[in-house]
């Protein structure tokens, strides 16, 4: 009875196949990864960080509030002008890392286990990630190392998924 609930299955593997099919990748390198103490005075200052985002080259910037802590991601040299000021309040830097988005449709975060299947994926290919998901953007972190090979992967993830939906289309 214990592990009745793990071994029973809904009768059918899951098909990602169509929303993957339907999903986009994009990639921006020269990201910095930051943990900051969280005060009115790092909040404010992310505030004012994120009113001059640069919205028409696409930039992108990522804010998460904890509890005791702040979380940013951003272009590294735009970081620049900031660290000397939030110095004190950096908890942990990592420099050197790319973001990629995966943009799926909608209905893919009603979809059980897709994120796994993702993260499964990457994982074999040996990629280490920081994940960061909400409908309906994917935010992969990963060390500019790992960016080209994340990104040919989901491309091909993509790609195949595709090609897929063009044959069953053929076989009808």
């Amino acid at each position: 009875k214990r592990y009745a609930d793990e071994l029973t299955t809904s009768g059918h593997a899951a098909d990602y196949t169509e929303l993957f099919a339907n999903s986009e990748i994009s990639l921006q390198d020269d990201i910095s990864y930051l943990h900051l103490r969280k005060s009115e005075r790092v909040v404010s200052r992310l505030a004012k960080f994120f009113s001059d985002e640069n919205w028409k080259i696409g930039e992108m910037r990522i804010l998460i509030h904890g509890g005791e802590q702040v979380m940013l991601l951003a272009n590294t040299q735009r970081l620049n002008g900031m660290l000397d000021e939030l110095s004190e309040d950096i908890l942990r830097q990592i420099d050197n890392s790319a973001l990629l988005t995966f943009r799926m449709p909608m209905e893919a975060y009603e979809v059980y286990g897709i994120i796994a299947e993702i993260t499964s994926l990457l994982s074999r290919k040996g990629i280490n990630i920081e994940i960061i998901s909400y409908p309906s953007d994917l935010h992969i972190v990963v060390q500019d190392k790992d960016a080209e090979k994340t990104y040919a992967t989901l491309k091909q993830l993509i790609h195949d998924s595709r090609r897929k939906i063009k044959e069953r289309g053929a076989q009808k």
